[in-house]
């Protein structure tokens, strides 16, 4: 109804699931008589209650960027285009802007698994990773410029591969970050060729369980695994099947409320 009459609307459910908020924005010469009439003629048994206030001037796209502010973690800087120009001696610059893939950089799930491929770094060098659900690809590239090889990233989403793609290009990376749409390891490149000596995951808790024993198998002995996108609460319900396949955790990782686990075959 509020959309018919020319309002932007968006909905989300209450605190523990009772009732909605609906959140409707119009711009200047709305007729607030007609609106609240047609609000009060709705059925009584909606348990309506409504308000109608002005929305102050506001620089939208200044905040969103305030919201995007550039981070550091371990040796990686990742900042948004229009902070482009900034600087941080010694670190990894990786230039990403929030949009239709997951991964800015400011998730804990995200934050979790560059401090891995940061710690990692510093023991070891790696040869064949591969980023599954690779998103925006800002693992990818921290994997791609941190070891400067070439990284296989692969998303279910053809919207992620996409914008993977160009990241690579702006992050000057797209000679070594190959972005493929694949379901998991089954097809494509990731089933193919030598077995990967690291295989970075931030997915879910149950597609990461769904997916233990075809990653396993991927992973070349010796190598690392790197989960990601889950609660601390799921931990057992994600790792149990690959311990029970022969990795051995190393290593723990919690950034607001999110856990990144490190494990070894």
């Amino acid at each position: 109804m509020l959309a018919s009459l020319g309002f932007h609307v968006a909905s989300r459910a209450g605190a523990d699931g009772v009732g909605w908020t609906v959140e409707a924005y119009a711009e200047g010469g709305l007729d607030e008589d007609a609106v609240i009439a047609r609000l009060a003629a709705l059925p009584p048994d909606a348990h309506l209650t409504y308000a109608l206030e002005p929305v102050r001037v506001r620089d939208w796209v200044a905040e969103n960027q305030r919201s995007f502010a550039p981070i550091a973690v371990g040796r990686f800087f990742v900042h948004a285009s229009h902070d482009r120009g900034l600087t941080s001696p010694g670190r990894i610059v990786i230039e990403i802007d929030p949009g239709t893939a997951f991964g800015s950089g400011r998730h804990g799930s995200t934050v979790g698994c560059l401090e891995g491929i940061d710690d990692l770094a510093r023991r070891r060098r790696i040869t064949r990773p591969l980023d599954l659900g690779t998103g925006s690809g800002i693992l990818a590239l921290a994997m791609a410029r941190t070891w400067r090889i070439p990284v296989l990233a692969v998303d279910i989403d053809p919207e992620a591969v996409r914008v993977a793609r160009i990241n690579a290009r702006q992050n000057r990376v797209a000679a070594w970050v190959r972005a493929e749409v694949a379901d998991g390891v089954a097809t494509g490149a990731a089933a193919r060729g030598p077995r990967f000596d690291l295989i970075v995951a931030n997915v879910f808790a149950r597609p990461l369980r769904h997916l233990s024993r075809p990653l396993v198998r991927r992973l070349a002995p010796g190598g690392i695994m790197m989960l990601g996108g889950f609660s601390a609460t799921d931990e057992a319900f994600v790792v149990v099947p690959y311990r029970d396949l022969g990795l051995r955790l190393l290593r723990r990782y919690d950034r607001e409320g999110w856990r990144t686990l490190v494990l070894k075959r």
